[in-house]
C-alpha cells in the first residue's frame, strides 16, 4: 500500500511566470513530493506547473469555475491528467486534513482563510507561503521573508518526537 509521505497545498496569486514561480515556491519551501493543494489558484497554469516539477499530486481549489477548467484542461495537455485535479471551492475552511499538508501557498485574500486554518492543516514542519500583498496580518507577523515571498514553518509540538517504533 502507497503511503501519502508529505503533502503541499498551494494557494497562489503569485504574478511570475507559472514554471518560474514553482520553481521558487519549491526552493524557497524545500518540498520535494506529496500533494500540492491550490486553493485561489490566481494563474491556472501554476498547478501544472507544479505538478510537472515532480513528485507531487497537486490539488487544485478554486471558487472560478472557469479558471478551474483551465487547470484541468492544461493538465490534460501536459500529461498531468491524475496528478493535478481541481475543484471548486468558495468555503473558509480548507478540505484537508489536520496536519496534512506540508506546504501551502495563501494567493487570493478573498478566499477566506484564516491564519487559524492554515495552522490546522499544516503537518509539523509543514510550510505556508504567500506573496506579501495577499498576506493577512497574522500570517505577516509570523512569517520571515524568503525570495520575495513570505514564508511561515509550522513548529513541531514539544510532545513530538523523531522514534518511529511504537512504544520505542
Amino acid at each position: 500500500m502507497t503511503s501519502l509521505i508529505a503533502a503541499v497545498a498551494i494557494v497562489t496569486g503569485v504574478g511570475a511566470a507559472p514554471a518560474a514561480t514553482a520553481g521558487d515556491i519549491l526552493e524557497q519551501t524545500g518540498t520535494r513530493g506529496g500533494l500540492v493543494g491550490c486553493a485561489g489558484c490566481g494563474d491556472p497554469a501554476l498547478p501544472a506547473a507544479l505538478g510537472k516539477a515532480g513528485g507531487v499530486l497537486v490539488h487544485a481549489l478554486d471558487a472560478d469555475p472557469a479558471r478551474i477548467a483551465t487547470v484541468r484542461r492544461q493538465a490534460r495537455r501536459r500529461g498531468l491528467a491524475g496528478r493535478v485535479f481541481a475543484e471548486r471551492w468558495d468555503r473558509d475552511r480548507l478540505p484537508w486534513a489536520d496536519n496534512l499538508v506540508t506546504c501551502l501557498v495563501i494567493g487570493d485574500p478573498g478566499f477566506g482563510v484564516s491564519f487559524d486554518e492554515i495552522r490546522r492543516v499544516l503537518a509539523p514542519r509543514g510550510t505556508a507561503v504567500a506573496p506579501a500583498s495577499v498576506a493577512t496580518a497574522a500570517f505577516r507577523k509570523a512569517a520571515r521573508e524568503a525570495g520575495g515571498l513570505l514564508v511561515y514553518r509550522q513548529p513541531v509540538p514539544a510532545e513530538t518526537d523523531e522514534w518511529t517504533h511504537w512504544l520505542h
